[in-house]
């Protein structure tokens, strides 16, 4: 095989790994992220490129100190009711669904605050 050929043959390769990287969907699964707990309990260096690299329902996650990790998302069933429908009450704040108890999810309120509400 001639150098030139060769060098055809690579640059050929080359264009087909692009094109096929570029061509790759990674289907991102439903949900968000949680917030960390302990902040000392996560890893500092990637574990995952993307939800594709995670078994399940897990996301690929970004650490604190941007490592990435799979975890499962926050986001619970149904959705929340208008913030006007949601009444002032001294319910415990709430910052995402995983602060709330059984099927509950952490909503706006017409106090415009976020507490725990039954969704609709």
């Amino acid at each position: 095989m001639s150098t030139e050929t060769e060098s055809s043959t690579m640059k050929l390769i080359l264009l087909l790994g692009v094109l096929v990287e570029l061509t790759c969907v990674y289907a991102e699964k439903p949900g968000v992220c949680p917030k960390e707990r302990d902040a000392t309990l996560v890893p500092c260096t990637p574990t995952c490129n993307s939800d594709d690299n995670c078994s399940g329902i897990e996301k690929c996650c970004i650490t604190s100190c941007a490592g990435t990790s799979c975890k499962i998302p926050d986001g619970k069933a149904g959705s929340c009711p208008a913030a006007s429908e949601v009444q002032c009450t001294k319910s415990i704040s709430c910052s995402s669904d995983t602060d709330c108890d059984n099927e509950q999810k952490c909503c706006g309120s017409s106090c415009n605050t976020l507490i725990c509400s039954n969704p609709v």
